[in-house]
């Protein structure tokens, strides 16, 4: 499953809060993202130490992991993310050839999306749902494959609160189109296997935060979607 030009949208940045560590849940597209986030996370944490996991990666996700980074934070995130220079450079060029106007497509505009982001992976590669201790509060993290092979969600169980990346969707159709019939097979198993969980909030990567019937909505919404595409062949984009 590779990079789309649906890759960069504005995505929701989440924070668990423990006694003793503060947990980030992905670090922004940019460096000016990066900046707001660390800085609440640094506000609320009050001197607690500050972890942060990418949910997969694409670059709206990991595109601010260098701020954190310098800040000698680590970052956890799955075994298989990988990027370079080379793709955001790349993805760079997608979004400016999609500008319509073309004097700012000249001017090179869609650089602002990734405003100094610079490419650093996390440097604590997991390979299997794991447990994230924060003092008294636990931070599950699930492999949740299928809108990508990196996909995770982290779920706290003592407040039913789940952070889903992609792997849920409300306001977006969920990108299927860099994928084909066995990812989506798999992204359907991910989604059986979060529905399991005892859930009151949904905090997914894009759109709104879901609670009470919206979660079973959406669930419903996501998974007709992507049962429709596997009994097609095509993708509905």
């Amino acid at each position: 499953m590779q990079s789309s030009r649906r890759e960069i949208q504005q995505n929701i940045a989440g924070f668990i809060v423990g006694e003793e560590k503060v947990l980030v849940i992905d670090t922004g597209a940019n460096r000016f993202a990066a900046q707001t986030i660390y800085g609440y996370a640094s506000s609320v944490g009050r001197g607690r130490r500050i972890l942060a996991i990418n949910t997969e990666q694409h670059l709206d996700h990991i595109g601010g992991n260098g701020l954190f980074r310098e800040n000698q934070l680590d970052i956890y995130g799955h075994y298989k993310i990988n990027r370079t220079t080379a793709d955001l450079a790349s993805m760079t060029r997608e979004y400016n050839e999609c500008i319509p106007n073309l004097i700012r497509r000249n001017r090179n505009e869609a650089e602002f999306l990734f405003t100094d982001a610079e490419i650093y992976n996390p440097n604590i590669l997991l390979k299997s749902d794991t447990v994230i201790q924060l003092g008294r509060i636990e931070a599950h993290v699930i492999f949740t494959p299928g809108h990508t092979h990196t996909n995770l969600s982290v779920y706290v169980p003592s407040e039913e609160i789940l952070y889903c990346g992609d792997c849920i969707l409300k306001s977006y159709l969920p990108n299927l189109e860099s994928g084909n019939i066995v990812d989506w097979e798999i992204w359907l198993e991910s989604l059986l296997k979060l529905q399991n969980l005892n859930l009151s909030t949904v905090v997914p990567g894009h759109g709104e935060i879901l609670q009470g019937s919206e979660i079973t909505k959406a669930f419903d919404w996501t998974r007709g979607i992507i049962e429709e595409a596997v009994s097609s062949g095509v993708a509905p984009t």
